[in-house]
């Protein structure tokens, strides 16, 4: 198992640098998710901020636990230059290489070396994703919110490092977890008073139509707990 990174404390690392740069209410975007990729344990190889970007141009039916996969089989190297020179200056290759066998996740009689490799790539950022699934969704969460903000406040922030992604299961779709991560992410407040100006995109247009839903939602169950 790898190292797991807390959403919380990722949370409360942007605050901090907010603070430091003198702005203890807003952070800038680009300036959050370079806190949140620097934090990264050098252990953890696999670059939770590239799954977290390529989960935004999944298909709205695409399962998350697919989504990894996916990503993982693309990580993998196809030419073997690549691959030696992974098996070389990767410090955890060993132990990925010993892994695959041992878990059978290769199978020893039909040796390749290289396809041994492959195989170790593709476990490596397979379990890397999935151990620190709860890190790569609050990065996620905060690429999804770059469109309705132009800095992040400090409640979002910490309403966004509050959820609890353990619980996201696996089998969810991407268009529930953005629709449920926006919903989280408006902490407090009808999510269409915080929208700021909007610049005439499709983009915009789609996210603010989304947001419609959920918050016609959300009043349709108030009434009826009424």
């Amino acid at each position: 198992m790898t190292n797991k990174l807390n959403p919380s404390a990722l949370a409360a690392a942007i605050i901090a640098a907010a603070e430091n740069n003198g702005d203890a209410t807003v952070l800038d975007l680009t300036h959050a998710l370079e806190v949140v990729a620097n934090l990264q344990p050098r252990s953890v190889e696999t670059s939770l901020s590239d799954f977290a970007a390529e989960l935004g141009d999944a298909t709205p039916d695409t399962y998350i636990s697919d989504a990894i996969s996916q990503f993982a089989d693309n990580a993998v190297d196809i030419y073997n230059y690549n691959l030696t020179t992974w098996l070389y200056k990767s410090n955890s290759a060993p132990g990925w290489m010993e892994r695959v066998v041992n878990e059978g996740l290769y199978p020893v009689d039909a040796y390749s070396f290289y396809d041994h490799i492959r195989a170790a790539q593709y476990c490596q950022c397979d379990t890397e994703i999935r151990d620190n699934r709860p890190a790569a969704l609050f990065h996620y969460a905060l690429l999804r919110l770059a469109p309705l903000y132009k800095g992040l406040t400090r409640e979002t922030i910490e309403a966004l490092g509050d959820i609890d992604y353990d619980s996201f299961c696996q089998c969810w779709t991407y268009s529930e977890i953005a629709a449920l991560l926006r919903s989280y992410g408006l902490p407090g407040r009808n999510v269409l008073d915080q929208l700021p100006p909007w610049e005439g995109s499709r983009a915009s247009s789609t996210v603010l139509a989304e947001i419609m839903n959920i918050t016609a939602a959300a009043r349709n169950t108030e009434k009826k707990e009424e």
